[in-house]
């Protein structure tokens, strides 16, 4: 079986079998994004919203919040989720969805106080294109989000189904243009927001470390984390599926103690923004960059 990743269809087909659940770690990565962060009366911008659940929280918080993902079902289910989640009409007033490349964005300048891209920065097909847009609609001393993986040998939750399921299905693989997961670092980040016109920076390291009794317990993991990774597991047939699982199993038994196994996650959260004073010579700098 052969997935084409970043194609409309693969990211329509992945939003198909995202799901609205939370799960312990996705609810951590969550709370990293907006740690420390006064969110009432803000503008929130999530981008690549996924099940909507970050700019739920957000405008639990207070928050005016918006979230776009790049397929309307991604739209709809975010959507969906909120409707489920926030019965308070006057919370539910204050977060909305939108079908939108973030390549282009269609907003106004400078029109968010936070920015959030969580589980999502990897998967753009042009990460310099996409910073400068979430340059040009945030505002002036405002906060971008960045959520980057750590190495890949800090991230065992994700790496060890990933490396077992594309033995089954091909494409798991990022198609050349695209840095993966582990390769959009902190510095190279960083360089590419310099560029952007973001002038300041700041990291902080969160790790978790996560528990479960079966390969089911795993894959809703994985589901909550990695949704291309999920939908490939969708492709395999019954049989397949046994199989994998059986090897899962296998695989974890040196972390496994009885019935339960744990394994480890590490992420990076990257603040960037722009001082007030440095506004007119970065905006000047991006308007002749347009013309």
């Amino acid at each position: 079986m052969t997935i084409v990743y970043g194609t409309r269809d693969h990211w329509d087909r992945v939003a198909g079998v995202r799901g609205a659940a939370s799960t312990d770690v996705s609810v951590a990565l969550g709370a990293s994004m907006l740690e420390g962060r006064a969110l009432t009366r803000r503008r929130l911008l999530d981008v690549g919203t996924g099940n909507g659940n970050l700019p739920i929280r957000a405008a639990l918080a207070g928050a005016e919040a918006l979230g776009i993902d790049i397929t309307e079902p991604g739209v709809r289910l975010a959507a969906a989720n909120a409707d489920e989640k926030l019965r308070d009409p006057d919370v539910r007033g204050r977060v909305s969805f939108r079908a939108m490349d973030v390549a282009a964005l269609d907003l106004p300048d400078r029109s968010f106080d936070v920015i959030t891209v969580l589980k999502t920065i990897w998967c753009l097909p042009d990460i310099p294109a996409a910073s400068r847009e979430l340059r040009r609609v945030l505002a002036p001393n405002g906060d971008l989000v960045i959520q980057l993986w750590s190495s890949a040998e800090d991230c065992s939750l994700l790496m060890v189904g990933a490396t077992l399921l594309a033995e089954y299905v091909t494409g798991m693989h990022m198609p050349e243009g695209y840095r993966g997961p582990f390769g959009v670092t902190p510095r190279y980040m960083r360089g590419v927001l310099t560029r952007a016109g973001f002038t300041r920076f700041s990291m902080r390291r969160h790790a978790f470390t996560a528990e479960f009794g079966s390969p089911e317990e795993y894959w809703a993991l994985v589901r909550s984390l990695a949704g291309s990774a999920y939908y490939a597991l969708t492709l395999l047939d019954a049989a397949q599926r046994r199989e994998l699982d059986a090897r899962l199993w296998e695989a974890l038994e040196p972390v496994r103690e009885g019935d339960c196994a744990s394994l480890d996650l590490e992420w990076i959260v990257l603040t960037t923004g722009y001082d007030e004073s440095l506004r007119l010579l970065g905006d000047s700098g991006q308007e002749r960059g347009r013309t």
